[in-house]
């Protein structure tokens, strides 16, 4: 059977394309398309001489050399050399695992020294190629709902003697301060909240009052149960998705610092 040269670069390439853009995905580290290209290319060279012309190149410990340098274009200060090695392990097993797959079910075989031949090759690597596209996107949006479910945080608020629970949704641009304390404001679905206080607020709509009140206790009961010091008022309007609106600045420290790597 031959095997043209080129068609063996160019989907080496396309599936080591597809593997960092997946490990850019399951790190969170941005990567730039010079480096993406090029070190692409470049597993796809050493694939093509390990393959038919020097087999040295498949001993493993060359291989894990080779695996770590495929790393370097993944590398972030502060994040350490390890997880970076696992985002393109993982990668590079999602994706490769999902192209032989497909080539095997379009009948497709596995040669001795472990290349994959696809009898049906144009048809192979369209959908092999349409699938691997879509598992970064697919990661992506797992990852955006987690974090969309982080963004949440049930509270207690003690008011006049009352306990009430509601479900609040974390705010980094809830920049809302009660100006005579200098205490951020928590806003809530709740129209009973006593009106001892006026809060001026500015929105691209123009600038109104709230009403709010300095309640007893808030508790953030999914950060160890942690106490803050706060307003309540009124939402303006309903709040879709959550009961309150929680100012990220109300988070502990460390808390915050993590939020802000996820993002």
């Amino acid at each position: 059977m031959k095997i043209s040269i080129e068609w063996f670069l160019l989907d080496n390439t396309t599936m080591n394309v597809c593997i960092f853009l997946l490990a850019s995905v399951l790190s969170g580290i941005p990567m730039k398309w010079r480096a993406l290209l090029l070190f692409s290319l470049g597993g796809a060279v050493y694939a093509l001489l390990a393959t038919f012309y020097l087999p040295l190149l498949q001993t493993v410990w060359l291989k894990l050399v080779a695996f770590g340098l495929l790393a370097i274009p993944m590398h972030e200060k502060g994040t350490p050399i390890l997880i970076t090695l696992a985002c393109v392990l993982i990668s590079a097993a999602m994706i490769g695992g999902a192209v032989l797959l497909i080539t095997l079910l379009t009948g497709g075989t596995i040669r001795a020294e472990g290349t994959v031949i696809g009898t049906i090759p144009l048809r192979s690597s369209l959908i092999g190629l349409a699938v691997s596209l879509m598992i970064p996107r697919l990661v992506r949006l797992i990852i955006r709902q987690q974090r969309m479910k982080s963004l949440h945080t049930k509270i207690l608020v003690r008011l006049q003697g009352t306990d009430k629970e509601f479900d609040a949704l974390i705010d980094s641009g809830n920049l809302l301060i009660e100006p005579l304390s200098g205490l951020p404001v928590v806003l809530l679905n709740d129209p009973g909240i006593p009106k001892d206080r006026p809060i001026v607020y500015q929105t691209q709509g123009g600038t109104g009052v709230l009403y709010g009140a300095h309640p007893e206790r808030v508790v953030l009961n999914d950060y160890r149960n942690c106490s803050v010091d706060c307003f309540v008022a009124s939402a303006m309007q309903p709040i879709r998705d959550a009961d309150a609106i929680l100012p990220e600045l109300l988070l502990p420290k460390e808390w915050r610092n993590k939020n802000e790597k996820m993002v």
